[in-house]
């Protein structure tokens, strides 16, 4: 990260895109009221002056890193607490509440990720119920036209016996 070393939270999210994680990590961390901001020229980005009581009085900066990686996301936490980084060996009742944030924060953005494809799916199966009652009302012409057809063809027979 941009700090050097530090100690992280990492989760792989399958099947997620850097979007999905992105409005992840704004839903579950607007509480904490923190400010994103961006690294210039990295990948990190950051969440300046989160009010996390669980984790500290005062505010902290969440560091965050996403890699794409095979079918999924890559989304490492760190949590700076200003003089240090959060840590199991700093605090381990703190630190197990960063995993929590993490982890909602993966839960998240596979039910976003979840609900597109939903979403997706739903339009697909819209088309495919107007593309079958096209075809059923096409049918009903079809029938319609025979029929006509078969009485054209009655008429000319009766005509042709004249």
């Amino acid at each position: 990260m941009s700090k050097g070393n530090q100690p992280g939270i990492e989760v792989f999210i399958p099947y997620v895109t850097e979007d999905n994680v992105e409005d992840a990590i704004k839903k579950v961390t607007k509480k904490y009221k923190g400010d994103k901001e961006k690294i210039k020229k990295s990948k990190e980005f950051y969440i300046d002056d989160a009010m996390i009581k669980e984790i500290s009085d005062n505010t902290i900066d969440i560091h965050q890193t996403m890699e794409k990686e095979g079918n999924g996301i890559r989304y490492t936490a760190f949590f700076n607490l200003g003089v240090t980084f959060l840590s199991s060996s700093f605090d381990a009742k703190k630190f197990a509440y960063a995993e929590e944030i993490v982890n909602r924060i993966a839960l998240q953005a596979s039910e976003i990720r979840i609900d597109d494809i939903l979403k997706d799916e739903e339009k697909k199966l819209e088309n495919l119920i107007d593309d079958k009652k096209d075809f059923v009302d096409d049918k009903e012409d079809a029938y319609k036209d025979i029929e006509k057809a078969k009485d054209e063809i009655a008429k000319k027979k009766e005509r042709s016996k004249i």
